[in-house]
């Protein structure tokens, strides 16, 4: 007899709610290609993508830990850098820390990211007004940590209708015998369309530490391109393939 509930949510699952992103051009990006899978190419355009989710996943089914829990919300923190696998054009999520255990494990079970724990703050992002700044932040006891701001805030565009994402993902199964992995799975991933009610902009700032690189050329040698304030969005995850 099969159970009325799954042990995850099923896929794919609707997210709703805002993000904050700053895009960066860095031309010592390549810093970070000996932590890429094999197989991943960063892309040309030299870029790091900073970017804080703030969510709530929605699903058809009832999860068996508890039916409260069929629709919840999480934060997350990433950082991406943009890359290529053969024809697919994507993003690699170097560092990915979420404040939700279940979106963790979810996460890095059925699609494989390398999501771990980490305390995620973000202002709210709703009913945002002109001029106003936003803040979010990222703390891990992973040494990662990461800042955004966004001042003096402008409306860009309304009921946008952005491309999906495409994420890679390295799914791994080390042994315990010996350095090589019993599994090692390069798994691309990636959402519908992204609909926003709200796009805002603005002057954008960063703060980050990573222990994988000389912080001092991140913070003096980026430059920003853009800036962007996602309010009430809407998209679907779950799809992936080898």
């Amino acid at each position: 007899m099969e159970s009325e509930l799954n042990a995850y949510p099923s896929l794919p699952v609707t997210m709703y709610g805002g993000a904050v992103s700053i895009w960066l051009t860095n031309t010592k990006v390549k810093q970070y290609e000996p932590y890429l899978p094999k197989g991943i190419k960063i892309n040309q355009d030299n870029e790091i993508r900073l970017r804080i989710w703030d969510l709530k996943m929605d699903s058809e089914d009832e999860m068996n830990l508890s039916k409260n829990l069929v629709s919840y919300g999480f934060r997350e923190g990433v950082l991406a850098i943009p890359s290529v696998k053969g024809k697919a054009t994507g993003e690699y999520p170097l560092h990915m820390y979420s404040d939700s255990f279940l979106y963790t494990t979810l996460a890095r079970e059925t699609i494989g990211w390398n999501v771990k724990g980490g305390e995620v703050y973000s202002d709210t992002i709703n009913n945002l007004k002109a001029g106003q700044s936003i803040e979010s932040s990222l703390k891990t006891e992973w040494n990662f940590e990461l800042d955004l701001s966004v001042d003096t805030i402008f409306l860009k565009e309304e009921n946008a209708l952005l491309p999906g994402g495409t994420w890679f993902a390295n799914k791994i199964v080390a042994s315990p015998f010996s350095k090589k992995n019993y599994s090692d799975e390069l798994i691309v991933g990636g959402s519908s369309e992204i609909k926003v009610e709200k796009i805002w902009s603005g002057e954008g700032d960063f703060h980050l530490f990573d222990s994988l690189l000389n912080n001092q050329i991140i913070s003096e040698d980026s430059q920003i391109n853009k800036v962007e304030i996602w309010q009430n969005l809407e998209m679907s995850v779950g799809y992936a393939q080898k």
